[in-house]
């Protein structure tokens, strides 16, 4: 009989055990069911702790009419206070885990919007040259779409992530058609950045 507690006692231990370690190897989101939990867990602990806060109150007014004697008041006193402060402490560690969660989302959110778009390489045919105003190995120019700050190609006319028109700089001065986001034109050097009035 005593070997079967013991085998019982190891088992239920080791589930324990189990639980415990079980978020510690799990990688995962926590779904809306879970913080619908969390959230009625600390709705608990909220109340639970209001409840003694009221008791304790009860136990003053109590001893104040002398309903109660000194040892039973001391008794009870520590027995909620010790109560409040467990659960103040588990209310506590509940809203750091809140926080942790909160800001490993939002540095898995920066993470996924800051990382860089990977734009695929051009290919050329077999037995293609490359063009004659490239150099081989080069990284050709590239700029920002205006609407949604995708890179594109410079010589890009339309967005390929949003479609905006990627309209190139015409000069006022002798015409020429000049890439998008020049500053000064290409043939004669005039100003192709308007001044707002």
């Amino acid at each position: 009989m005593l070997l079967f507690l013991a085998l019982v006692g190891v088992l239920v231990a080791g589930y324990f055990v189990y639980l415990a370690l079980k978020p510690l190897v799990q990688s995962g989101v926590v779904t809306d069911a879970d913080w619908r939990r969390m959230e009625d867990e600390s709705s608990e602990l909220l109340s639970r702790r209001d409840r003694l806060v009221e008791e304790l109150r009860d136990l003053e007014f109590e001893a104040a009419l002398h309903k109660l004697s000194d040892g039973d008041l001391a008794e009870l006193r520590a027995r909620y206070e010790a109560e409040a402060v467990d659960v103040v402490r588990r209310l506590d560690e509940g809203a750091e885990q809140y926080q942790q969660r909160i800001d490993q989302a939002v540095d898995k959110a920066r993470a996924t919007e800051n990382a860089p778009a990977v734009a695929a390489e051009p290919t050329l045919a077999d037995g293609a040259e490359p063009a004659a105003n490239t150099v081989e190995g080069a990284t050709p120019p590239t700029t920002s779409c205006r609407a949604c700050a995708t890179a594109l190609p410079a010589d890009a006319a339309f967005c390929d992530a949003c479609g905006a028109v990627q309209a190139a700089a015409t000069c006022e001065a002798c015409g020429a058609t000049n890439r998008l986001g020049a500053r000064f034109c290409k043939a004669c050097g005039g100003n192709l950045v308007r001044e707002s009035a």
